[in-house]
């Protein structure tokens, strides 16, 4: 049985942070904490996209402030509930918006190391990634292709301008191939044509090798495909949009 906790809702607040480390240092096997990027439906897009791509920011505070009092190497890090708005309602939290939101926090969250994320909350009225009627908003989508192909070996990826396009590469070795996957987050607020330079991929790829594309947009999930050759030419991202592109070795 692990021990842990206490899901902080205030994790900014170091002092109290610390105050609740130097006596439970020992006991912890796992920490949890909350964040919430605003209160106000008001606060600019740009912004709370800011703050999810800052958030793990949290992580990296709270393991600092814990290895004050003992080793963190054998200690959980879990951003357990984390959403736009700690005052609802905010209908960016049920639309593509929000998908875009949760893509960037959980880009980051995972790029600070921590040990997992849970987004707040899988179905209600205000925070559900479903509607109170269990129908899916985009965000479901999200972590759907997120839990599908995002969870393997991260790898390098850098973006000329992250105000408007965020990546994260990962890759997964099977037996006897290879699947490479790229997220591409439009947080632009506009289409955005990707120019897309692409190294590491397997020896064998052709100019019409595919790669599949799921795309999360205003009206929830869907599927296609690109040819390798159509993507270096310039492929067109919808705004609001994260778009998965995937190659797989064994067809190429």
């Amino acid at each position: 049985i692990k021990v842990g906790g206490p899901a902080f809702a205030r994790p900014d607040l170091s002092d109290q942070v610390d105050q609740f480390f130097s006596v439970a240092f020992q006991d912890l096997d796992f920490v949890s904490y909350h964040t919430y990027s605003t209160g106000s439906t008001s606060t600019p897009n740009s912004a709370i996209w800011n703050s999810a791509y800052g958030l793990g920011g949290t992580t990296i505070s709270v393991r600092r402030i814990l290895s004050k009092y003992r080793s963190t190497s054998e200690v959980e890090f879990f951003h357990d509930e984390f959403n736009i708005s700690w005052n609802p309602p905010d209908i960016r939290m049920n639309n593509e918006i929000g998908a875009v939101f949760d893509a960037l926090a959980l880009i980051s969250i995972t790029n600070s190391g921590a040990t997992g994320s849970m987004a707040w909350n899988e179905a209600d009225g205000w925070y559900g990634k479903l509607d109170n009627n269990f129908n899916r908003r985009p965000s479901s989508y999200l972590y759907q292709f997120f839990n599908e192909d995002m969870g393997n070996t991260v790898v390098v990826s850098n973006s000329s301008d992250i105000s408007k396009v965020v990546l994260f590469g990962a890759y997964f070795a099977g037996t006897g191939r290879t699947w490479y996957h790229l997220c591409v987050v439009n947080r632009a607020e506009a289409n955005v044509v990707l120019d897309l330079k692409m190294e590491g991929l397997p020896s064998g790829i052709k100019p019409s090798s595919v790669f599949d594309v799921k795309q999360v947009y205003t009206y929830g999930g869907r599927y296609s495909s690109v040819a390798y050759q159509d993507l270096l030419k310039g492929y067109t991202l919808e705004a609001n949009t994260v778009t998965i592109f995937i190659l797989d070795s064994g067809n190429l």
